[in-house]
C-alpha cells in the first residue's frame, strides 16, 4: 500500500525509479551472502544461505533491512519514505521445500503489514491454518448462497410511548452445516476478500425484500417501515443500485419505506464518493440512517453533508446510560435530529432502567433484547 500510495502521489515514474534505488541498496547491502529478486509488485524475496548461524546474526539481517527503509530516498527532488514490512520462514524448521518456504514467507509478511506494532514477524502454523480457513469460508459462502443456506432475521424497533412497531431491521444469520454459526462481520469479511460483496448484498436484499413484502400484509406490521444495511462497496456501485432498484420494484416496495443503514465508520475511507452515492439515494425516495453513531467516526460537521433522515445512537452510550455525560451527549443528538425534523432511534436497549432513561430523554423509538430478540417473522 506504501507504493502503491507513492505512486499515486508522485507517479510511476518517482515509484519506479524507487525500486531500482532500493534495490541497488539490497543488492549492496547483501553483497553476494544471499539471492536477492524481485517477487511482484513492491515485493522482494531475500534468501540467505550459510551466512545466518543464531538469532543474533538473523537479528542484524532485520536491522539492515529495516535501515533502509527508515533513510529518506531523494528521488527526482522528492523525499521518499516508506514503511517495510518482513515475513520470513526458515529451513528447514518450516519447510524444506524452496518454493514452499517463499509461500510461507509471503503469508507472514501479509501479518506483517496489517499489523501497526510488528514489522517483523516469523511464518506460525496458525497463519496458514487462519488462511485456509479464509479459503474454505470463501467456498462455503458461494456455495450457501447458492443453495439457499444464509437467512434473514429481523429486529424490531419499538416506540415505547405508543407500544407500536415502527421499523424491523433486517440481520444476516448464518450457520453452516460444516463449520457451524458464522458472525455476520466475519462473513462480509471474507466475502470482501473474495470480491463477493456486491453478491452477497444482492442475495440478502433479495430475501430480505421476499420476506417483508409477506409479513407487511399482517395487520401489525401494516404501518413498518423496513430497515436494511449495506456496505460502503454496494452503496457506490452504481451497478448495484440499479439492481437494489429493481428488486424494490420487483417486490412492490414503496422506497418510502425502505431505510437504508450506513454504519458511521464507513466514512472514514468514503467520505466524499459515499456521500454523493448518500444524495442520490435519498433523492430516489430512500429514507437514510445513520447506523452505529458515536462508535467509531463521530463528526457532528458530518450531519451537515450528509442527507440523514434517522441517527441509531450506538450501544456504547445506551450500556452506560447511567452516567450524565452520556445523557448529555444523548440530549445533544436528539436536538440536532429535532433541528432537521429527523427520528433518533436507541440501539442495544438492554434493561428497564435503560429504556425509561431513554424515554425521559424524549428518545421513544428503541430497539435491543429487552424489547425483541431478532427472529424469523414469516
Amino acid at each position: 500500500k506504501a507504493f502503491s500510495m507513492i505512486n499515486d502521489y508522485y507517479g510511476y515514474e518517482t515509484g519506479n525509479r524507487l525500486l531500482k534505488v532500493f534495490v541497488r541498496d539490497l543488492k549492496r547491502l547483501f553483497n553476494k551472502r544471499c539471492l536477492v529478486s524481485r517477487y511482484s509488485g513492491a515485493q522482494f524475496v531475500v534468501v540467505c544461505y550459510g551466512m545466518i548461524k543464531n538469532k543474533h546474526d538473523l537479528d542484524d539481517v532485520f536491522d539492515c533491512l529495516i535501515s533502509l527503509s527508515e533513510k529518506p530516498y531523494d528521488i527526482h527532488g522528492h523525499k521518499v519514505t516508506f514503511k517495510m514490512s518482513v515475513g520470513y520462514a526458515v529451513f528447514p524448521d518450516d519447510t524444506d521445500d524452496l518454493n514452499r518456504l517463499i509461500a510461507l514467507s509471503s503469508i507472514a509478511t501479509k501479518h506483517a503489514a496489517s499489523d501497526e506494532k510488528c514489522a517483523i514477524m516469523r511464518y506460525e502454523s496458525q497463519m496458514g491454518e487462519a488462511l485456509q480457513e479464509k479459503v474454505l469460508l470463501g467456498h462455503r459462502i458461494m456455495s450457501a448462497m447458492e443453495e439457499n443456506e444464509i437467512d434473514v432475521f429481523f429486529q424490531k424497533v419499538i416506540d415505547v410511548e405508543t407500544k407500536q412497531v415502527t421499523y424491523v431491521e433486517e440481520l444476516v444469520r448464518w450457520t453452516d452445516k460444516e463449520i457451524g454459526y458464522v458472525p455476520p462481520d466475519r462473513l462480509f469479511d471474507i466475502a470482501k476478500d473474495f470480491h463477493m460483496t456486491n453478491k452477497l448484498e444482492l442475495y440478502i436484499c433479495e430475501k430480505t425484500f421476499a420476506y417483508f413484502s409477506s409479513f407487511c400484509q399482517q395487520a401489525q406490521y401494516q404501518n413498518i417501515k423496513l430497515s436494511v444495511n449495506l456496505t460502503p462497496e454496494s452503496l457506490t456501485s452504481r451497478r448495484f443500485l440499479n439492481h437494489f432498484d429493481k428488486i424494490a420494484e420487483a417486490y412492490a416496495i414503496d422506497k418510502e419505506d425502505i431505510c437504508i443503514e450506513i454504519s458511521e465508520k464507513a466514512f472514514v475511507n468514503h467520505t466524499e464518493v459515499l456521500i454523493d452515492s448518500i444524495r442520490t439515494i435519498n433523492q430516489k425516495g430512500y429514507r437514510i440512517a445513520l447506523d452505529d453513531f458515536g462508535k467509531d467516526y463521530s463528526s457532528l460537521s458530518m450531519l451537515e453533508k450528509i442527507p440523514f433522515d434517522i441517527i441509531k445512537v450506538d450501544k456504547l452510550f445506551i450500556d452506560d446510560i447511567q452516567d450524565e455525560k452520556n445523557q448529555e451527549i444523548i440530549k445533544m443528538v436528539r436536538n440536532v435530529t429535532k433541528l432537521s425534523s429527523a427520528e433518533i432511534i436507541a440501539e442495544g436497549v438492554e434493561t428497564q432502567t435503560q429504556s425509561d432513561i431513554l424515554h425521559v430523554l424524549d428518545c421513544q423509538q428503541q430497539q435491543g433484547y429487552l424489547l425483541h430478540k431478532p427472529e424469523k417473522l414469516v
